[in-house]
């Protein structure tokens, strides 16, 4: 029996619509969000990342866990057989990869019985944004030119990456940055642009954080087009509408806030554990009566009145630096929902293609 694992749900689609397989099994954590504390056995991990991603979605914690104990499962189950990994390059599916590894490690899976396709590119595409881009016909053309057996090394270097994801000292990421593998080609990669999302010794905010306020002009912007912008500037698909909110939500809450979020209109209600606005979707999926569509000025009655605040704007950042290293900006949310990828949903549960 051979397992087919995958990123997220449309891939899972894809699988089965190109006749590949039946029932594959979708990975869908986006890891590089929210707690991975080591020290827990695995049943605990899991409850610290369900309760994570339904804090996150608004979504259930039990049936969050009752999803990631049925996949780890099911990844059990299979251990006298065959694994298929289908992934991508980017950070989403690189720390997917080392977690999978780093379980049949832990299973005893012969390394010879687990094959993996991992792409960062495809002929004829254009700023390649994943498997959920592809059509039936073309995931299968896959099996010949990028289907690679992994061996001992490869299942260790994915153990050890995830280790240092989970580590409270971030000192081992450069030891992945600067692994070389001919297997697990975009390891190393994909931890560097994890490490750029620590907080610099500059001004304490992360690389995205940076390019946020970058991308948003004083006078303000709708919320949608920083994101699009965001997208811009990525080597690799990196960060989901969701989690961009969560960000721009932490950057205007802060005790010194970075940005100025101008509020929705009136008749426009929260839902319970909401992180901050979605667009289209008002927050966790609460639609709102409308938006505003321009920025308001800082004080107005009609606006979230922010000021700079000085780095450490990040959860983990340094605690003072000089305030004027950063200029305040304004964003604005804005009715249309826009997505990272073509084709794709969130970043939890039901994605295709990170």
């Amino acid at each position: 029996m051979t397992l087919h694992v995958t990123n997220g749900d449309i891939v899972v689609d894809l699988l089965h619509r190109a006749g590949l397989a039946d029932g594959a099994l979708a990975w869908a954590d986006v890891l590089h969000e929210g707690p991975v504390p080591a020290g827990l056995d695995d049943d605990g991990l899991r409850r610290v990342r369900a309760e994570f991603l339904a804090g996150a979605d608004g979504g259930d914690p039990a049936e969050a866990l009752r999803r990631l104990t049925d996949r780890d499962h099911a990844l059990a189950g299979v251990r006298a057989g065959d694994y298929l990994l289908w992934f991508e390059a980017d950070l989403y599916d690189q720390l997917q990869i080392a977690q999978i590894l780093a379980a049949l490690g832990e299973l005893g899976v012969d390394p010879g019985r687990v094959t993996l396709v991992a792409i960062g590119e495809f002929p004829g595409i254009a700023h390649f944004g994943g498997l959920g881009e592809l059509e039936p016909e073309q995931l299968g053309g896959l099996l010949a030119s990028a289907a690679t057996p992994l061996t001992a090394e490869a299942l260790d270097l994915g153990a050890a990456a995830w280790a240092a994801l989970r580590a409270p000292d971030p000192g081992g990421l450069g030891q992945i940055m600067a692994s070389r593998s001919p297997q697990l080609r975009f390891l190393g990669e994909a931890f560097d642009r994890l490490a750029r999302e620590y907080p610099s010794t500059r001004d304490g905010l992360s690389l995205t954080e940076r390019r946020i306020l970058a991308a948003t002009p004083e006078a303000g912007t709708p919320a949608g087009t920083v994101f699009a912008r965001l997208g811009e500037r990525e080597a690799r698909p990196y960060l989901a509408d969701l989690f961009f909110f969560r960000i721009v939500a932490r950057l205007a809450g802060a005790p010194v806030p970075l940005l100025e979020l101008d509020r929705p209109a009136a008749g426009w209600t929260p839902a319970r554990g909401c992180a901050g606005p979605r667009p289209g979707t008002g927050c966790c999926g609460v639609r709102p009566t409308t938006w505003p569509s321009t920025a308001s000025t800082a004080g107005s009655a009609a606006s979230t009145s922010m000021v700079p605040r000085p780095a450490g704007a990040g959860t983990r950042g340094p605690r003072r630096s000089p305030a004027g290293e950063v200029e305040p900006r304004r964003l604005v949310p804005e009715l249309h929902r826009h997505q990272q990828q073509l084709g794709g949903r969130d970043q939890l549960g039901d994605i295709g293609g990170s």
